[in-house]
């Protein structure tokens, strides 16, 4: 059987068990393979067809995690272009010290985007 005849529901429930269960690894400082695999398996599943990608990046956005500063403003850059994503977000994960930006200061832009995800995740 072939990954495109299989309906939209089964796809979503495939995509849905590649979402990292965040009870237990919320607080860890190191991404385990398991959830690198994981972020990774959606990634290729949103780089295969329109048809797929609709269903894999709610399943990529809804759970994010940044390990590093550079990378948790490489992220809100990258929201503020796809605003739409935002609204995604579920649960965001982060565990860089941002105080060790490398980039300068956070522009205001970005510190609204951070605020707009975590006013949702609130919600």
């Amino acid at each position: 059987m072939q990954l495109l005849s299989l309906s939209n529901e089964l796809l979503h429930a495939v995509a849905r068990n590649l979402i990292p269960q965040t009870d237990t690894i919320l607080g860890s400082y190191s991404l385990d393979t398991s959830v690198k695999e994981c972020r990774l398996a959606l990634l290729a599943l949103a780089k295969v067809c329109q048809r797929l990608r609709s269903i894999a990046i709610p399943c990529l956005y809804h759970t994010v995690f940044v390990t590093d500063a550079g990378a948790l403003f490489d992220f809100l850059g990258a929201l503020v272009f796809n605003d739409h994503l935002t609204d995604l977000v579920r649960v965001l994960n982060v565990t860089a010290p941002l105080d060790e930006y490398p980039y300068g200061d956070v522009d205001e832009k970005s510190e609204g985007i951070f605020q707009h995800i975590t006013s949702k995740m609130k919600a």
